[in-house]
């Protein structure tokens, strides 16, 4: 025995062996061990016995023969947890794949959370990278790039920044590779990559002498398109590519690491040239910036450097400025903004309610086993077997059925996510980051253990709990009523998830559908769609291509119009601030968006036509400049009056005034716009556009016109890249395929929750059925008549469902307000949403309900009563 003088094996040791030895052993082991230990006190001291006890529980065979006799009994253990499984295959197999669907979709969201939230991001000391960026205060949009004149007033020069540098994206074409390509292209500062901490893999970075008037044309490449296409070639520092129709030396490869994100497109990176020309233009803004901290300087000082510098610039340039903050974030803020963390705060609620759902359902299933196997245990607790014996075997099961549901998780979540990542790799990286690393498989395996205690350990706990006495004779009917309010009440808890769930894969359907459907304005079918970007380095006001090209298409027999635009429809369009003729000073200038189209585009999309006229060959660059408005942009600026024959004009003073010769049908180009903007069209002869858009009408299925459409554009320039040539239809779904992926994951989980809550239902009223037979057998011997033993099994299973529905409904309305970023065009709380689900699981409930239900009424009254 232990005492409290100081000399008595210390807790650590005596705990250590009651757990390693067997009862048979342990206080004869523990008696010699603490004997030898107090004379080794006596003797030597503490720190001598400590370590002499230390010396013999690692040579003495008795903790060894406790380590291999548990060994034995875990053996034992899952040898039989293997054979009652196997006994029982539909059990094994429902309970396994309804837990390995849990366990996909957390493994999946946690792996699409890791790759966005936990990454490990490629530079040196992440923790002093800061990224500037500008806010626009009128439409609350964060994390937008800021301008060349911002750039140099604000950022370079800061006192806190150890080192500055931008970066700036684009396309060029790629020729004399085979086909002409567009790459993804990244022009940056000199030294942008020594900020990051990341010299070239091969080669050198860019200097200053790069940028300097009339260096050589140089370009590095990323370790991506090396590989892919140029086959890893050692000798390509010195070979030349030809980007917009001029040669670019490569003196550089760009390490992999910088392939992560929205980086990860990018196949080419210039030196960035900043001309007067540029820092002129205040409204464009395009570049990232990013900072590395001067040793000693914090985020807070950045930031406070950055505002007092902003602020003498927003009153040097106040119209530029109107609106419009810069500020400085943290790499982690600057990666993820407000919307993908509540994106991911919601989609990780959904998987937990459905991890939740998927334990409660096996764990009904377990106690509903448990209770068959009522007399098995109590023949074992009767022929001496312990509780901790019983208990085990019932523990090993649940743990081989979590471990399997888990391998099989693993293997369905790897095939989930390269689903994800097809459907949206051409427009987000979101999916194409999630990756199944060491985390995940960590995150993984930590499920793995958790779930037997949440579904599997509680319930055996509760079966082993076994009264030999009466489960050999009978069970007590206090005993049955509590082990089905138990059930009743994970069944109940169950419904209330599954409404969560339901509420707000409901909303955000609806959500979609209104996305869908809200561009009616405009005829989507029959239309085909490719993208073109003319090279630069071609294009001037003689260039003839365009005109060329088109002629080509709309000769093309089946083809009943042609047209160009900047931007398709759902893709947004170039954010302007406007002054109207005779309005009123130029500080109230309004801002408005612009899309630049050929003549016809009106006419191929079926816009219609309000007033006026449209564009003609007439428009062209030596005409008069010339507008057509929308309908929403007429009544916002000339209300009551007519639109026809005003002026207005964008940029500074010195830009042409547009005269409006016609106005247009609304069109809502935005997905995530609820109303229409105002909004003009420009002509491309008057705005020339190096990438545009080509939309034809054609008849038949638009994809079988591809081959022609190239032919078309080959026919004038071989050199120059066609992409995306698909139909209209397809263009629209690729550009919201982020959204759809994210809305078809709320869906698929609340399917499955109520797949499971249904289940559940159903297997506590069959379970109850089973065990009140002779009830009803005595009922229905009685003369109570079928439909009355029918309500009576209707009542108890409906009542557990609104009672779970009603708790449901507070928890989905609380959810809701989580998704106000997320919902297009309606409220959150829809009320049609939350009036249809508790509809749709009550006809569900009854469903489940039902067959139980009919199954009560037949029972043989004189077999239920021999059995009783």
């Amino acid at each position: 025995m232990s005492t409290h003088d100081g000399t008595g094996l210390p807790g650590y040791a005596r705990l250590l062996l009651v757990l390693l030895l067997p009862p048979r052993d342990r206080e004869t082991w523990i008696g010699d061990l603490e004997e030898g230990y107090r004379r080794r006190v006596r003797d030597a001291g503490q720190r001598s016995a400590r370590a002499w006890l230390r010396r013999q529980m690692v040579r003495t065979p008795g903790p060894a023969l406790g380590m291999r006799w548990r060994a034995r009994w875990i053996r034992m253990d899952l040898r039989f947890a293997v054979r009652s499984l196997l006994k029982s295959p539909g059990f094994t197999a429902i309970a396994v794949l309804t837990l390995a669907m849990a366990m996909a979709v957390n493994t999946a969201i946690f792996s699409i959370a890791s790759g966005i939230f936990l990454a490990d991001l490629p530079m040196e000391e992440p923790d002093r990278i800061a990224f500037i960026w500008g806010r626009d205060d009128a439409t609350a949009a964060t994390l937008q790039p800021v301008s060349k004149g911002t750039y140099r007033d604000v950022v370079e020069g800061l006192e806190t920044a150890e080192r500055v540098g931008a970066m700036e994206q684009g396309d060029r074409v790629l020729t004399g590779m085979g086909d002409p390509v567009r790459l993804g292209v990244a022009a940056i500062t000199p030294h942008f990559l020594d900020i990051w901490g990341l010299p070239s893999q091969r080669g050198r970075g860019f200097a200053g002498s790069d940028v300097a008037p009339g260096a050589e044309a140089v370009v590095l490449v990323s370790h991506g398109f090396w590989s892919r296409s140029m086959g890893e070639d050692p000798d390509a520092l010195g070979r030349t590519l030809t980007l917009d129709g001029a040669p670019h030396t490569i003196v550089g490869i760009v390490p992999s690491e910088m392939e992560f994100g929205g980086l990860s497109g990018i196949d080419v990176w210039l030196p960035l040239r900043i001309d007067a020309q540029a820092l002129a233009d205040r409204m464009e803004r395009s570049l990232l910036v990013t900072a590395r901290l001067a040793p000693g300087a914090s985020f807070d000082q950045l930031q406070a450097e950055v505002a007092a510098r902003w602020a003498a610039v927003a009153e040097a340039y106040p119209q530029e400025s109107r609106n419009w903050t810069v500020e400085a974030r943290s790499t982690r803020d600057s990666l993820v903004n407000e919307a993908a963390k509540t994106v991911m705060l919601l989609l990780g609620l959904i998987v937990g309610i459905v991890l939740l759902i998927a334990c409660v359902n096996t764990a009904n299933m377990l106690l509903a086993r448990g209770a068959r196997r009522s007399r098995e245990l109590a023949v074992r607790a009767a022929l001496g077997a312990g509780r901790g014996a019983i208990l085990r075997p019932l523990a090993a099961e649940s743990l081989l059925l979590s471990l399997t549901a888990t391998a099989l998780g693993i293997i369905a979540s790897a095939l989930l996510l390269g689903g994800l990542a097809d459907l949206t790799r051409e427009v987000d990286a979101m999916f194409t980051m999630a990756r199944i690393d060491g985390r995940v498989l960590g995150f993984s395996a930590l499920l793995a253990m958790l779930a037997p205690l949440v579904f599997g350990l509680l319930p055996a706990i509760r079966v082993s709990r076994t009264e030999p006495g009466l489960d050999l004779g009978e069970r007590s009917a206090g005993s049955g009523r509590r082990l089905g309010r138990i059930r009743s009440t994970l069944v109940g808890a169950q419904v209330a998830l599954a409404m969560v769930a339901l509420v707000v894969g409901g909303v955000l359907v609806r959500s979609g559908i209104h996305m869908q459907q809200m561009d009616a304005e405009y005829r989507r079918d029959g239309i085909l769609t490719a993208s073109i970007l003319r090279p630069s380095a071609i294009q001037d006001a003689d260039d003839t291509f365009f005109g060329e090209f088109m002629d080509n298409v709309e000769a093309l027999p089946g083809v009943s119009g042609a047209a160009l635009v900047s931007e398709l429809p759902r893709r947004g369009a170039a954010l302007r601030r406007i002054e109207v003729e005779g309005v009123g000073p130029s500080e109230d200038r309004r801002r408005v968006y612009e899309t630049v189209v050929t003549p016809g585009y009106l006419r191929v999309m079926e816009i219609p036509l309000l007033e006026g006229r449209t564009f003609d060959r007439g428009d062209g660059a030596d005409g008069v400049p010339v507008a057509v408005v929308s309908r929403a942009m007429a009544e916002t600026l000339w209300p009551g009056r007519t639109a026809l024959g005003r002026r207005f004009r964008t940029g500074d003073s010195g830009s042409p005034w547009l005269q409006v010769v016609g106005v247009a049908a609304d069109v809502k180009f935005r997905s995530d716009l609820t109303t229409a903007s105002p909004h003009f069209y420009r002509p491309l002869a008057q705005a020339p556009r190096a990438a545009v858009s080509v939309v034809a009408r054609v008849g038949g299925e638009p994809q079988a016109w591809a081959d022609p459409v190239r032919e078309a554009v080959w026919s004038v320039d071989p050199n120059q890249p066609v992409e995306a040539v698909v139909s209209l239809g397809a263009a629209e779904f690729q550009d919201l395929s982020v959204s759809w992926a994210v809305f078809g994951l709320f869906v698929l989980f609340a399917v499955f929750a109520l797949i499971m809550a249904a289940a559940g239902i159903y297997g506590v009223i069959s379970y109850s059925v089973a065990s009140r037979t002779p009830e009803f057998g005595i009922r229905l011997a009685l003369g109570a008549s079928a439909g009355r033993v029918r309500a009576m099994v209707l009542r108890q299973g409906i009542g557990v469902v609104l009672a779970g529905a009603a708790v449901g409904l507070v928890g989905a309305w609380i959810a809701a307000g989580l998704m106000e970023r997320m919902v297009v065009g309606m409220s959150p709380r829809d009320p049609l949403t939350f009036a249809l689900v508790p509809v749709l699981l009550l006809l569900v409930a009854l469903v489940a309900n039902w067959v139980p239900a009919l199954r009560a009424t037949r029972v043989d009254p004189v077999r239920a009563l021999r059995e009783e």
